[in-house]
Parts: C-alpha cells; structure tokens; sequence
C-alpha cells in the first residue's frame, strides 16, 4: 500500500510545504523549458509546445504532462495581464472589490468609519467666478467617474462587493465669509475645510466625493473637497482636476471630454484575475527573503509611550525645498541615473534609521500602478504600497546608497502583483494593535495635481489644510511644483510632540542638504544638525562654570564641624552613635595607625565590615591616610570576594570578621573589632590628597564575566559634594538614611553631604534595608529627613506606607532617587502627597557619579510618569552624540558622553577597559570623556531625557548589571550548553531571566539559582530560568532575543492546599501573581514572581493574618506549604496566653 497523500517518510508534511515543493518543480520545469528554447502557450484549454526537432525528450514531455494544470494556470494568468482591460457589462451586476479596496474596507469596519483615510484638498478661485457652473461641473465628474458613486455592501456571505449607484447631481454645501474680519475669514476658512475632510464617509451608503464653495470676499472662493481613499488616489485629483476645469471652460458642455471606455470596477475585477498561483508563490518568496529579520518596529523617541489603541489623530510640519535646492536634487540625481524621488527616499530612510540608531530601516511608498493606458485617464483608487528595505551599510557613500536603494525599489515594483496584505500576512504574521506591520513611516512623492492655471477668467491655485488625522507614525509628503518640491511632514500626535516632529523635519532638510553637497560622503556620517544646531546642541550640556579647590578633600568637612559643633551626633544607629568630635578623633587614630602599617598616598585598603559607626570610622581613616578604600560587602558570596581582591590587590584589608584574604595575595589582615587605638595619637600628621588621588575603588558588574573596579579620584567627589551642598543645603537638623551600600557610590552622598552640614547619618542593618515592610517604622522612628533610594525601594515603601493607612513619614523633607529610571506611579503621588517631601531624580554613571538633576514641581497629580533626569552638574559637561561622535539634534536618541572634573581616573589594573570607555574629548583639547553607553535624548524645554541602554546592560533595583557576566555564571555550570541572560517587564517589575540549554537533562531552576548566588550578589541572580532545547537564532546566526520566549507559568502541582493557612497563602500568591491558582509546592519565583511582588504578597499576609511576615520570608520559603507553615509558628508565637479558670485547679512541683 502507497504512504498517505501528505506525507513524506515517517514525518507529516504541511499543506504549505506540499504546495512549496509543487510550485519549486514547477519553476525548475519552466527553467527547463527556457534553456531548451521551448515555446509553450495555451489554447483551448489545451497546453500547446513549439520546439525545435530533439529539444522535447521524453523526459520534457512526462514532466510537461504531469504539470499540465499548472501550466495553463500559469500561461493563462500572463495572457489576460498582457491583454487590454476588458469592459464589464452593466447590467445592475455587482463587482469584487480590488485587493487594495478590500484591505481599506477592512480598516474602515475595524476602525468604526474613521476619517483616516479620507483625501482632502482645497483649491482657491480668484476672479468673476460663476458659482453655478462650477457646481455643474463638479457634479459631471462625479457621475462620470463610477468610483466616485460606488457603494460597497456585503452580500448574504458578508463579502464586500462594489455596487455601483445611478448618476445623481452632487449636493455642494455653500458656506459666506465675506462678513467676517480677513483673520477671522482665515481660520473660519481652515475650520470648514478641516471639518470635512474629517467627516466620515459611510462606504455602505457611496457617494465618496463631498465638496464645500466658500466664498470669501466678491472675488475670491475656495472650493474644498473630500474623496474617501477607497475611490480615488493622488493621481485620482490630478483627473479630477483637469476634467472639472476643462468642463468649466467650456460652459459645462459634457461633450468637452471624451466618453471614457472602462471604469474602475472593470480593473479591479481584471487585478483579481492576472496573477497565476505560480507568480503569486514567487513574488511571495521574494518578499519572504526581502523582509526576512527587519527590524519589525520603527523605535523612534517618542513623547509618550505607544497607546495599544492608536487614535489616528495627527498633524504637520511643512517646508519647502527651494529652487536652487530642487535644481541641486535633479543634478544629483541624473549623475547617479536615479529619480529625485530616489534621492529623496534615501534621506528619508537615514534620518529615520540614524534617529532610531539602527542601519536599517523598512519604509513604506505608494506606486502609481497605472500601466494600462486606459488607466491613465480614470479616477480610482489603483495606488499599491511598497515596503522598502534600506540597509545604510550597503554602500560606502551616499551615492553608491542611491544605486542601491534604486535597485530594490525596481525590484520591489517586479514583485508588486501580490497584494500588499498578502505580503503583512507572509512576513508579519505577529501583530498588534499599537503600530502598523511591517512599516511605521512612509514617503510619498507626486507631481502636483494642480498647476497655478488660469481658466475661464478665473485663477486657480493649491490651498494646503490637513485634515488631522495621521495614517503611520511618521508620513513625508513631497509634492513637485515646478521648480520646487513642497514637503509636509504629518506625525501622529498620540506619540510626537510638534518640537520632536520639527527636529525630525529640520534633520531631514540638512541631511538632504549635506547629501547633495557631498553626495561622496557615507551616508551615516553626513550631519543632521547646522553648524549652529551642532553649537546649541553642545551649549545644552553644559553645567554652570564654578571655580573649585578640587584639591580640598571631602572628609575635611568632619574635621570642620567637630571643631564647629562637637557634640552633635555625626552617627547614629539603634543604640550606638558617634559625635563629630568622637568620629575625628576615632578616625584620625585609625589612620595614623594605617600610616604606621604603610599605608600612604595611594594605597589600596580594603574594607570588609558590617553597616556600624566603625564602619565609617574606617572610611574617614582610610581617606584621612591618603589612600583609597575597597568596599568588600560581607553579604557576597565569598567567590564574588574572592575574586575582587585577586583583581584590586589591596595591600591592607580592614574587617570586622574572620575573612580569608589569601595565602598568595600579599595583603595583610587587620581586625577592627580586635585594634585597641587608645595609645594611638589623634593628632599624628597625616598626608595631603590632591584631586588625582584615589578616593575609593567600587567593583560593577562586567561584560566579559568578570567585575571591573571604578577608579574614582577625590577631585570628582569634590566637585560632586560642592555642587549638592549648593544646590540642596542640607541643616544641622537634618537625619539622613545611609540606605546604600558602601559599594554602590550614592554612599557618598548620604554620608558627606549630611556630614558638611552637620546633620546625622543613620545607619540602617541590611535585614531592614531590604525588607520595605520594616524600613518604612524604622525611617518613621528615627526621624529621617532625607532620603536616598533607587526607584524600585521608593516604590516598596510607598507601597507598603499606602497600605498601611497612613503611617506616612511625615519627617521627610526630600527624596532623591538615582540608579534607574524613575517611574511615578500612583503609589508615588500618594506619598509624597501625604509627605510634603520633595522629590529629586537623579542620574550618573558609576564612572562619573551624578552628573543631572532634575526636581519634580506642581502638585504630584501633575508629575510625568516618566521625569527627565534634568540638566548638568556644575562644571560637567555632557555630549549626547551619534555613533560617529557627532552631537544629534533635540529629540533625537544619542550615546551620552561626559566630561569634566567628575570622572573616574578608569578601571583598575585594566587599561584596555580605560582606553576604550574613557576617549578624547573633540570639544576640549587634552580633556578626556566617559562614553556610558546610556541612550538619552534633549528634552525642548532643555532637560535630558533617558532612554534605556546602547548595549545590553541593564539596572535592577539601583544595580548595573551586565548580563554577560551572569550568563558567564551560568555556563560554568556543567550542565548547561548555551545561556541568554536579559531583563525582562518595567519599572518595579524589571527582573532578570535567563534562558538555558543543557547537554542533557536541564538542571532545575533550585539547582541553578544555587549555583548563581554560591557566584554573584543576590541582585545580580535571575529571577526565572527558562530551559530550551535550542536559543532562537537570526538568520545571521546570531541570538534572536526577541523570539526568546516568555516564561511559562510553572505547572501548578497536584497537591492541592488543604489547611486554612495553605488556602490563604495560595490565595494571596494567585492574586499577586496574576494566575488562577497555585499549587502547595509551587516556586512563587518560578511562577512569575520577583522582590516587589514578594513584598506586595508579604504585605497583605501581614494584613489577613496580624503578624509581621517579611519579603526576607517569602524568599527564604517560596513555596505555599513552606510559608504557611513559617505563618503557624508566627501565628502561635503571638497569641496571647490562655488564662487558668477560675474553677481549674493547678498543680506545681519539680520534675
């Protein structure tokens, strides 16, 4: 017995691969044909070959046979394209909608009739018009064009089909301005023509034309008029026009036009039936290869997040380019033997692909497709659309790009049978219902359907209104008048701002200006801003010039207030605190007693010590001996340890704790809770630092998987602590929060930017500092003043104060927060609502510290939900420039550079690091910038704007991460083949996840979490890990991230929760999680959840049941049964006592 039709060997074959083979043999056969100078053609239904004699073998013959349907198919389709349009008979029939009818009739059902695609214009009449003829001219061409009084209904199986109505005069609404003041006539005149071109057409009902006369004074009218997109096109006006002012000269005599032998309806029911299948595969083919891995997004920087539900509401930017601009564009373009059309299109597609940062760009264009020559004559709506693909690195100059950029569009045109939708459906089969597939930004470029003209006595010219509405992100509109090309740039407003839209506009201009200049030049380094852009755009950077002493260390400012005011209190924690003077005098033993071990001018300590006043007694020691200190958190793992002091090679270590510096390393151990500095003199001399001496060196995370150290240099905290004492001038009063660890540099600020005013530092243990549900009471009770935190601890603590029925911290004055992007929820306006306090955001790389600030003013409830990070710091200087290191203009994203006495001397014992992130700054000669790899953007009200990462780096919770350095982590397990580490959601939800391919047997996400945190800090551990059989790959060969799929829900276990506190906890994780239940051992991380979930379902078990249960809990027993059993003893720890009865009796005795 022979195997199943649809199936080859063991493996099912798809209907789609069948039909691939099929069409493949075919075309080999037609190949086959061609070579051997056969003639096929089809007559009768019979399949007809002229050959010469032995060129048919027997072979041919079998193969043509076996092929014969699909070859008369084939041969048919490409006889009825080659022939003339036929004429349909009239005989009340309806007619198929047109590919590009049918896709508009679709968006008008989905879109509920908008006026998206409706076609406006509006022409001015100056002289002795006659009102009447004109009237009966229009409504002649709106009966002579069958499109222009077609209706589309559906038929019983809710097919679209075109009816098409009996003639009917067109009713012209009249509309007097002449007793209005000429301002008043101007925008009353804008008001009519923008109210009908907005007016929805009902398709159901025809009649797709509409016209307003205005008359605005004796002698001068407007005629405004408006086509739904459905019946006519671009070159459907210039028809219209011509035909409406040939009639009008003739005194509306119909027999002034020729009789016209073919409508619209006939040659949309010819498209549907001129493309055989084998040509449809082909050109489908072609697309698939054409579009393969383009970039589905055009990411430009909008104003506001992407709506899922777009408005369509949009707006302009118009320009002109000149005469002598115009003449220069046809130059260029007949030296290259392109159009202009061509060079236009090209700059369009890099300023689009550089704004975006990407070398590639899909554009959409409308193409004429009026080949027929019955066509040219007809108003109907024939355009196509053509997606472009633009690759800027496909050539070494812009003129070379010309070429190439012609070349695919004549390709793109070959390939244009297949109806647009067909090629969305083959290449974008994933949509959404925020943006456009496949495109988000078209051109468009037309000769003028108008010349200024004189008829009937009567001057006619153009009159430009835009209806406001915006079919795409970004439209460019360029319309050839004569020796002039008029642009207009229609942007949608649900995304860009008017001064973004402008930016956009004026970087196409000078980019085309450059282009036709050096049209030699690489395109992606041809300037999008004027010389004097580029200077405005340098001057934004620039913070206020202030002289400094950089040479003034930061840790005079104890010194200065323990002689000022001795006995306030400089430390403060639980029980323990340190007075100004006590904290001098500590420090300046310790650091003498350092001088006596060797320490001097930069040397490197390290300091490895829990968060107590003898921790920041040995900070100022440190500094006060010259050297620079080594964070080492005692809450890393101690490989994480381990593998700093192999790479820093301090000379002492300072703990607090038994801590194996090494055998091999030649530091020495020094025991702070073991030194007795009581004969220590506290007046000992001490060393001078200068601005290059090393202050600290703190460890980040790397992108080669091992962590590198931040060099940073007094001067840089100098001038960071000047400028925060100025901008924000703390009082004695003041309680601050060291809320950061020492290595991340915020520390900083909380410590000497409290201590130069002599306020208190309140030090905080790292069990509180995590858990929000405790640090909230504790920021109360000690009466905090000021605040720093990362956006994700602020948002744990507005959340947990929210929930708590105001238990505000009513003490606070001001919050600044740093580390990441700044997100204002709701849970954030209540706060400081309630709080009063102010909110700063700040910004800065480890390798400079903060360099921006921005204050959030009004009231909460008018706060941007996502703030700029502001302006510079004083006497930094910050470039936001293009991957060629030219500054972009307002708007547009750029790599942020820095500059100024705020950078770090580089990286520790790693020069090739340094000399790569730390370059010549072009604008200031000998000077040295920092390259952050951060994306940002200028702000038109003057602020920078962050915009995420150049690379793949990311912050969770205030802490940069590099996810090559975890997915290094990850592939030293054994186990495990291949890693992709990245972050995944927003704002307080961001997690890391990775995604892992095992040799075998994948390990479990236990296993692998485990192996994590034995490595790295516990920020730095993914939150999921998700097993593959193999990472989704390009068709380049490299990791598609997009593709990486998103973690799967963990299955729920079949043991159901069976006692009370089970089901409770099971309940609030579902809730939290946002899944439907949740099993008895089911991982609450592995099931989606992450820290902020963890203290949001902490929160309300606490609530439900009375006792204090911790986020520290919910990661130390994620599981339903492991938590509800922690909540039993919580539970039976606090419930009081029984007390006896009174009628029971007791006994006492010993056992």
């Amino acid at each position: 017995m022979g195997r199943p039709h649809g199936t080859r060997g063991d493996h099912p074959v798809s209907g789609e691969q069948e039909a691939t083979g099929a069409f493949r043999e075919l075309t080999d056969l037609l190949r086959a044909v061609e070579d051997a100078r056969i003639r096929l053609t089809a007559e009768d239904g019979e399949l007809r070959v002229s050959a010469a004699k032995g060129a048919l073998t027997a072979q041919l013959r079998d193969r043509l046979v076996d092929h014969k349907p699909g070859l008369l198919a084939h041969l048919g389709a490409q006889a009825r394209a080659a022939a003339p349009v036929p004429a349909l008979p009239r005989d009340g029939r309806t007619f198929p909608l047109s590919p590009g009818q049918e896709a508009l009739w679709v968006l008008d059902q989905l879109e509920g009739h908008r006026p998206t695609y409706v076609i406006s214009g509006v022409i001015r009449l100056e002289g002795p018009l006659r009102p009447e003829v004109l009237v009966s001219c229009l409504s002649q061409v709106a009966n002579r064009h069958e499109a222009l009084r077609t209706a589309f209904r559906t038929g019983d199986d809710g097919t679209p089909r075109q009816v098409v109505l009996d003639p009917a005069p067109l009713d012209v609404a009249r509309v007097d301005l002449t007793e209005l003041p000429p301002e008043e006539r101007e925008k009353e005149l804008a008001a009519v023509a923008r109210a009908a071109g907005r007016e929805r057409f009902d398709l159901a009902a025809g009649r797709l034309l509409r016209a307003v006369l205005v008359t605005a004074a004796p002698e001068e009218a407007y005629l405004v008029l408006a086509l739904h997109h459905i019946a006519a096109d671009a070159a459907s006006l210039a028809v219209l026009f011509r035909e409406l002012f040939v009639l009008y000269d003739a005194d509306a005599e119909p027999s002034a036009l020729a009789p016209l032998s073919l409508h619209y309806a006939d040659v949309s029911a010819w498209q549907r039936d001129v493309l055989s299948p084998l040509d449809e595969h082909r050109q489908l083919a072609y697309w698939k290869a054409q579009l393969a891995d383009a970039p589905p997004l055009l990411e430009l920087p909008a104003d506001r997040p992407r709506p899922l539900h777009p408005s369509f509401e949009g707006d302009t930017v118009d320009f002109v380019l000149d005469a002598p601009t115009t003449a220069r564009l046809a130059e260029v373009a007949a030296r290259a033997r392109v159009t202009p059309y061509t060079v236009l299109l090209t700059c369009w597609a890099a300023v689009l692909a550089r704004c975006g940062r990407s070398d590639e760009v899909v554009v959409g264009t409308p193409v004429g497709n009026r080949d027929q020559p019955q066509a040219a004559s007809l108003v109907g709506f024939f355009v196509k659309t053509l997606p472009l693909r633009v690759d800027l690195t496909a050539a070494a100059s812009f003129e070379e790009l010309l070429g190439h950029v012609q070349r695919t569009f004549l390709e793109g045109v070959d390939h244009l049978d297949v109806p647009f939708q067909r090629i969305v459906a083959e290449t974008a089969p994933q949509r959404s219902l925020s943006h456009t597939p496949v495109f988000q930004a078209m051109l468009t470029y037309f000769e003028s359907p108008l010349a200024d003209t004189e008829t009937g006595g009567v001057t006619v010219s153009r009159a430009d209104v835009h209806n406001g509405t915006a079919k795409f992100d970004l439209t460019l509109f360029a319309e050839h008048r004569g020796d002039s090309v008029a642009c207009s740039l229609e942007y949608a407003r649900d995304l860009f701002d008017p001064a973004t839209a402008r930016g956009l506009a004026d970087a196409f201009r000078h980019l085309l200006g450059s282009a036709l200049d050096s049209p030699g030049s690489d395109v992606a380094r041809l300037p999008l801003l004027t010389p004097a852009g580029r200077q405005r755009a340098v001057e934004a950077g620039l913070g206020a010039d202030r002289p400094l002493d950089l040479d003034r260390p930061v840790h005079r400012y104890v010194t200065e207030q323990a002689a000022l005011r001795p006995d306030a209190v400089a430390v403060s924690r639980a029980d323990q605190s340190l007075t100004y003077a006590r904290l001098d005098e500590d420090s300046s033993r310790l650091a003498a007693l350092l001088r006596d071990r060797g320490v001097d001018r930069g040397t490197l300590v390290g300091l490895h010590a829990q968060r107590t006043p003898r921790q920041l007694v040995a900070v100022l020691a440190v500094m006060k001996a010259g050297a620079a200190f080594l964070p080492l958190d005692p809450d890393h793992p101690a490989e994480r340890t381990r593998q700093m002091l192999d790479e820093a090679r301090p000379d002492i270590v300072l703990s607090d704790a038994p801590l194996d510096v090494g055998a091999d390393r030649e530091a020495t151990l020094l025991r702070l809770d073991e030194l007795d500095l009581s004969a220590v003199p506290a007046d000992a001399p001490l060393p001078t630092t200068d601005r290059d001496d090393l202050i600290y060196v703190i460890y980040t995370s790397g992108s080669t998987g091992k962590p590198k150290g931040i060099a940073m240099r007094h001067g840089a905290i100098t001038n960071l602590l000047a400028w925060q004492t100025k901008a924000f001038p703390f009082a004695p009063d003041d309680r601050v929060l060291q809320f950061s660890p020492l290595h991340f540099d915020i520390c900083m600020m909380e410590m000497f930017g409290t201590w130069a005013a002599g306020g208190t530092v309140v030090l905080v243990d790292a069990e509180t500092r995590r858990d929000a549900m405790r640090l909230l009471p504790y920021v109360r009770e000690t009466g905090i003043t000021r605040l720093f935190l990362p956006y994700v601890a602020l948002q744990q603590l507005a959340e947990v104060a929210r929930a708590r029925d105001g238990r505000w911290p009513t003490e606070l004055r001001e919050v600044f927060s740093a580390g990441e992007q700044l997100q204002v929820t709701e849970e954030l306006r209540d706060f400081f609502r309630h709080t009063g306090a102010v909110l700063h955001n700040q910004y800065g790389p480890s390798e400079a510290h903060v360099i921006t600030s921005y204050t959030l003013s009004g009231t909460p409830d008018t706060w941007e939900h996502l703030p700029p990070v502001g302006t510079a710091v004083d006497n930094v200087r910050i470039r936001v420039l293009d991957p060629h290191g030219a500054p972009v203009p307002q708007g547009v994203p750029g790599e942020v550079h820095v500059a100024g006495p705020c950078l770090a001397r580089g990286y520790l014992h790693r020069p090739d690091l340094t000399d790569q992130a730390f370059v010549p700054d072009p604008c200031t000669a000998g000077e040295r910038m920092y390259r952050t790899g951060d994306l940002a953007r200028w702000r038109a009200d003057g602020t920078l704007e962050h915009l995420g990462r150049v690379d793949h780096q990311v912050k969770v919770r205030g802490f940069r991460v590099e996810p090559g350095e975890v997915t290094a982590v990850l592939l030293g397990h054994p186990a495990l083949r291949e890693a992709v580490v990245e972050a995944r959601g927003s704002g307080a939800d961001r997690a890391l996840m990775a995604w892992v391919v095992a040799d075998g047997a994948a390990p479990s996400a236990a296993e692998l979490r485990r192996h994590c945190l034995d490595r790295l800090p516990e920020y730095m551990v993914p939150t999921v890990f998700v097993p593959l059989d193999a990472l989704p790959l390009t068709v380049a060969g490299k990791v598609a991230r997009s593709l990486l799929p998103e973690p799967e829900r963990a299955p729920v276990t079949g043991r159901e929760p069976g006692t009370a506190l089970e089901k409770s906890v099971a309940a609030v994780f579902a809730d939290v999680l946002g899944v439907e239940r949740v099993g008895c051992d089911d991982d609450f991380f592995q099931s989606g959840g992450h820290s902020l979930a963890a203290t949001r379902a902490a929160l309300r078990l606490s609530e439900e049941h009375g006792v204090d249960v911790t986020a520290r809990t919910v990661f130390a027993r994620p599981t339903v049964a492991a938590l509800a059993e922690n909540l039993e003893v919580l539970l039976w720890a606090s419930a009081p006592p029984v007390p006896a009865g009174a009628d029971e009796e007791w006994e006492e005795g010993e056992l």
